[in-house]
């Protein structure tokens, strides 16, 4: 996988997590974690990458295939609904 594609698919994670806080639907507790971990696998890849200049390697950890169905409704309903990570993460910052 290149940069980018690691980026996005880093992206990808942070709106489907930051999505299933929001609305309290589709992802676990448990789940959730899967998710973060799965990014800090990802975070962990482009690091190596960076400070070794070496092409990326496949991460640590990728959640299970059955999650990535909750993923696929989540960013169903983030399309349908043109739901925006920034404006969710706007409300912290003001608190």
């Amino acid at each position: 996988m290149d940069k980018e594609a690691i980026i996005n698919r880093i992206e990808y994670l942070r709106n489907c997590l930051a999505w299933s806080l929001q609305n309290k639907q589709h992802l676990t507790d448990t789940q959730r974690i899967c998710l973060n971990q799965e990014r800090a696998a990802w975070h962990r890849v482009l690091t190596d990458m960076q400070l070794q200049g070496k092409p990326a390697k496949e991460p640590s950890y990728t959640i299970p295939k059955h999650l990535e169905h909750n993923l696929l409704k989540i960013a169903l309903a983030i399309d349908s609904t043109k739901w925006n990570r920034e404006q969710y993460e706007l409300q912290f910052k003001s608190l």
